[in-house]
């Protein structure tokens, strides 16, 4: 079977497969803030 044949739905029958989706993976988590020395240094050496 080539690639381009491949779906999620062919591989979960021929492997006998469960699909778990979860809306909230990370829902529980407590967001952190980064320090002003992060900033400053992302914003230096990143980019824009």
């Amino acid at each position: 079977m080539s690639y381009s044949q491949f779906s999620l739905p062919a591989i979960v029958k021929i492997f006998k497969l469960k699909t778990v989706e979860k809306i909230a993976l990370f829902g529980d988590i407590t967001p952190l803030f980064c320090s002003t020395y992060l900033k400053e240094t992302l914003d230096y050496n990143v980019p824009r």
